[in-house]
């Protein structure tokens, strides 16, 4: 999609890395409620988001990836865009069903020392070798039972044609 449209693709998770990173006045706002293990309010996520619309690359457009998850912060991302002259012009909707989901969610392992992120079967470490599983000798029991995956899911809403 951000091929085809020639516009990027911007993250929210991401953008708060990245602003945290570049110590930005909104990273360290961020930065604060990330290392309590909170979550980022609304009105911060909205303000990099109205930070990084500004880039020259989002001129003609952008696509904000898992944004807005909730009523209200499709309000106050309409608000934030309506002071800047613009407003949403397309709404993209990509419903997968809940077992591909769970299979994309529960697949994910995370190399804590480096940070870099794996898939079980889309994106395996290239040291783990065929047949092999990961390692997980310095984990206790405790943290064993953390490791298996369990995910909510809400009922499919009726499909609404356009």
């Amino acid at each position: 999609i951000v091929d085809a449209l020639g516009v990027p693709q911007l993250s929210t998770g991401d953008m708060l890395r990245a602003a945290v990173a570049a110590g930005t006045e909104v990273g360290k706002k961020a930065k604060s409620v990330m290392e309590s293990g909170g979550l980022v309010g609304d009105d911060l996520v909205v303000s990099i988001i109205c930070d990084r619309i500004k880039e020259a690359d989002c001129a003609g457009g952008f696509i904000l990836d898992g944004f807005p998850r909730t009523v209200a912060q499709a309000k106050m991302l309409d608000a934030m865009l309506a002071e800047a002259g613009t407003k949403v012009k397309f709404v993209l909707a990509l419903e997968v069903p809940d077992a591909v989901l769970t299979e994309r969610i529960c697949g994910r392992w995370v190399h804590k020392a480096s940070g870099r992120s794996y898939h079980v079967r889309f994106a395996k470490p290239k040291s783990l070798k065929q047949g092999m599983a990961p390692s997980v000798k310095k984990c206790s029991t405790t943290k064993l039972a953390s490791l298996s995956c369990s995910v909510q899911t809400t009922p499919s809403r009726p499909s609404r044609s356009a």
